[in-house]
């Protein structure tokens, strides 16, 4: 089983996912200005947490591969936080905004399942909670670099982030970790997951609706 199987295992999720109608506003760049700062705000507290789950699961980790496996998130995720930074200082966020952010269901219902993920004892479960995330996003940002001209979008800081060969080249890393790791499970193992893939997608899904629901 590769990364690539389960994809093809749950083509619909991973769909609806990657080509959502906020995705699909973002790439023709007529999503709402306020859409998308709900979603920055929202994705900020996503991240700070998703970063604080390595620092627990760090302390547990006692084989070489799963430490591996960890390295690389946080090496992704190094390069993912300081371009949202510098992001959210050019859009004119500011403390207030950031100290005023209330969690729309939708995130909850995520951070809860990676947080979960990360409390099982078995650092490999936050590993495959958090991929569709890393890979989705690189998908994602591919297709926005593919689908205008340089320079001309108007969220054009923000997909340089997740299409920048820096980003691309480590989920690539990631995914072909997770593939490996993969090859040692045994069916039970598999079975649990492909049932994490299929929910952090449909997370991915909630995420994305949230902010739409917002105008």
């Amino acid at each position: 089983m590769t990364y690539q199987d389960l994809i093809q295992l749950f083509p619909q999720q991973w769909h609806a996912y990657t080509h959502h109608k906020f995705v699909q506003q973002l790439i023709d760049g007529t999503l709402p200005q306020a859409v998308f700062k709900h979603y920055l705000l929202q994705d900020y507290v996503f991240l700070e947490t998703a970063a604080e789950c390595f620092k627990e699961l760090e302390s547990n980790i006692s084989d070489a591969e799963q430490q591996r496996i960890l390295d690389q998130y946080k090496d992704l995720f190094a390069l993912e936080i300081p371009h949202h930074a510098e992001y959210f200082t050019e859009q004119g966020f500011t403390e207030r905004d950031f100290h005023s952010i209330k969690l729309a269901s939708g995130s909850k219902a995520y951070l809860n399942f990676l947080q979960t993920a990360s409390q099982t004892g078995q650092a490999f479960d936050y590993f495959m909670a958090l991929s569709p995330c890393v890979i989705g996003y690189a998908q994602i940002g591919r297709d926005l670099q593919h689908a205008f001209s340089q320079g001309t979008h108007p969220y054009q800081s923000w997909i340089d982030i997740y299409s920048a060969d820096s980003y691309q080249n480590q989920a690539r890393n990631i995914e072909s970790t997770l593939n490996h790791a993969f090859s040692l499970f045994d069916e039970q193992k598999k079975s649990e997951i492909k049932a994490s893939f299929k929910t952090a997608c449909e997370l991915e899904i909630g995420f994305w609706e949230q902010s739409l629901c917002q105008v």
